[in-house]
């Protein structure tokens, strides 16, 4: 009701509205918190019961609570522009990769088309195209064929000239979901997941492969977390998380044609049904 409800065109009324409706807020946040724990305690007494083991009752609680409120289950820190850019000027000592995704038409055209750098985020074409410019001038850059549907902008393959396939399949998959793939979770992919487990069966492939953070590849794993593969419906790779409640979390890879828009519509998954 109030969010199809208008407000009131006296001035004097309006600002009436704003206060009642802070205190409102006041008053759903407390209740969400006192529910929060409720559940948190409960679900604890519910795992004394089944016999779950002291160090691993509680895991899954807080992700559940983030994916009911659409927050980020776990937050962390973006790598800062200054690290990527230095990492293209100057040779590392070590072993570094930056992946840059970038349309063909943004990087050898004129095209505006943003692209996307692995762990930070959407970039300008203008910055990619110095990016790799750089990397070139100093000996650095590798580039690497992506395939896409033009149309929906759906990963299909990656040219596999560059490493061996277990290491070249682990990298398709970051370049394709570039985030945690669990609903309303931005942090950078540190495991590369089976979405069926590979203990019940599920293939080692690109279908049934995912990239999430150690945070949430660890609550995957607690008790009755299920998680199913899907096309979704714009045609992209897709998951849906069932929680221990039953409540439904559908999410897919943004495209890789239009990073930023991607980066923006993969960061709002919408909720289904429990």
């Amino acid at each position: 009701m109030l969010s199809a409800a208008g407000g009131p065109a006296d001035v004097a009324e309006r600002i009436d509205l704003i206060r009642g409706l802070e205190r409102l807020v006041c008053a759903a946040a407390g209740l969400q918190a006192q529910v929060a724990a409720d559940f948190d305690r409960a679900e604890r007494v519910e795992a004394v019961a089944a016999g779950v083991p002291e160090d691993r009752r509680g895991r899954g609680i807080a992700a559940q609570i983030g994916l009911a409120r659409r927050e980020f289950p776990h937050r962390v820190d973006r790598v800062v522009m200054a690290g990527v850019a230095d990492a293209a000027r100057s040779r590392p000592t070590g072993s570094v990769a930056v992946n840059v995704v970038v349309s063909d038409r943004a990087l050898f055209g004129d095209c505006s088309d943003p692209a996307f750098v692995d762990g930070y985020g959407p970039v300008p074409a203008d910055l990619a195209r110095d990016l790799v410019h750089r990397a070139g001038s100093a000996g650095l850059a590798r580039l690497r064929k992506v395939y896409s549907v033009p149309e929906s902008g759906a990963v299909v393959t990656m040219d596999r000239c560059t490493r061996l396939f277990p290491k070249d399949l682990a990298s398709l998959i970051r370049i394709r979901d570039r985030i945690c793939r669990t609903p309303y979770c931005d942090a950078p992919i540190r495991h590369i997941d089976h979405v069926q487990p590979a203990a019940d069966g599920g293939a080692t492939s690109l279908a049934n492969g995912q990239g999430l953070c150690v945070a949430c590849n660890h609550v995957k794993q607690a008790r009755n977390w299920h998680t199913r593969g899907r096309i979704g419906p714009s045609g992209r790779h897709g998951s849906v998380i069932t929680t221990p409640t039953g409540h439904r979390y559908a999410g897919e890879a943004p495209p890789v044609a239009n990073p930023a828009a991607a980066f923006q519509s993969f960061s709002k998954p919408r909720s289904m049904a429990g």
